[in-house]
């Protein structure tokens, strides 16, 4: 069954979320206070780790050799004064 969930995010640099392994990754937002990233997911997948860094603005991004990484989404906190960037991990 397709079904749309929600995942929560922290303004941490790194993160792994467990999803199933066909998740589409839809957005990012915030929902009151906090952010969520939002996918389409095939809940008979079998479940899989992914890797997100988030980075606030003006902050050095990682080069980290062997990995590749994909813009996901922005979100705001603290009544949007604060911007955090997304981006998925992958393996090269």
């Amino acid at each position: 069954m397709r079904i749309i969930w929600k995942y929560p995010l922290l303004p941490d640099p790194d993160q792994t979320i467990q999803m199933p392994s066909s998740a589409k990754i839809l957005c990012v937002h915030t929902q009151g206070e906090h952010a969520f990233l939002w996918a389409e997911v095939e809940t008979a997948s079998f479940p899989a780790f992914r890797r997100f860094r988030v980075y606030r603005t003006g902050e050095a991004m990682i080069e980290a050799p062997g990995c590749d990484e994909r813009y996901v989404g922005t979100f705001h906190l603290a009544g949007g004064s604060l911007a955090f960037h997304v981006y998925e991990v992958f393996p090269v």
